[in-house]
C-alpha cells in the first residue's frame, strides 16, 4: 500500500480517538452537571485573552475544511468569572460545529458586549437550523435532521453539555 493511503488511514484513526475522546467527555460532563458534582474552577480571565488563545485551533479548523476564518475581538476585556477549561471547551465545540455543518463560505469568532454582559458569536455561512428545530438542537442527544446526513458524526450532546456548562456559569446559549 502507498505510504499516502497509510497516513491518510492513520489520521482517519486519529480523528476518530478525539471524537471518542470528546465524546466520553461530553457524557460525563453532562452526567456530572445533572448530578450536580461538576466542580467549576473559577477565577477572573480575560475573555478577549482566552478567545485569542483560541483562534489559532479556530483558523486551523477553517483552513482544514478550505474556509476562511474571521476573527473580530476587543484588545482587552470584558472579565469574567469563569473555568478556563469549561469555556475553552464551550468555544472549541461551537467552532468545531460551525466547521463541521459550513461546506462553503466562512465561520467567524466575535466578542462584544450587549446589555453589560459579554457577547460571544461564533457565526458561519454554512446550512442552518430550521425554525422548528431551533430549541430541539440544544437537548440530550438530539441531531439536527440535517446533522444526520452521511460523513456527519456526533450524537447530539455537544450542544447540550455547552449550554448546561454556561448556565453553571450563569450564562445562555442561544442561536441567531
Amino acid at each position: 500500500r502507498p505510504f499516502g493511503a497509510a497516513l491518510r488511514d492513520l489520521n482517519h484513526i486519529h480523528a476518530s480517538a478525539q471524537q471518542l475522546g470528546r465524546l466520553s467527555g461530553d457524557v460525563l460532563d453532562l452526567t456530572s452537571s445533572e448530578a450536580g458534582q461538576l466542580h467549576l474552577f473559577r477565577e477572573q480571565l480575560d475573555l478577549a485573552e482566552l478567545l485569542r488563545g483560541l483562534a489559532p485551533l479556530g483558523e486551523q479548523m477553517a483552513r482544514e475544511q478550505g474556509l476562511a476564518w474571521r476573527v473580530s475581538l476587543p484588545a482587552r476585556g470584558p472579565h469574567v468569572l469563569g473555568d478556563r477549561t469549561r469555556l475553552r471547551q464551550v468555544v472549541l465545540n461551537l467552532i468545531s460545529n460551525a466547521v463541521k455543518f459550513t461546506e462553503q463560505g466562512a465561520v467567524a469568532l466575535e466578542l462584544g458586549l450587549a446589555d453589560g454582559q459579554a457577547l460571544v458569536s461564533i457565526s458561519d455561512t454554512g446550512i442552518g437550523v430550521p425554525d422548528a428545530e431551533r430549541e430541539l438542537i440544544f437537548h440530550e442527544f438530539h441531531r439536527a435532521e440535517a446533522a444526520q446526513r452521511p460523513g456527519t458524526s456526533g450524537l447530539g450532546l455537544g450542544l447540550a453539555v455547552c449550554r448546561q456548562l454556561l448556565a453553571l456559569h450563569g450564562g445562555t446559549l442561544g442561536l441567531r
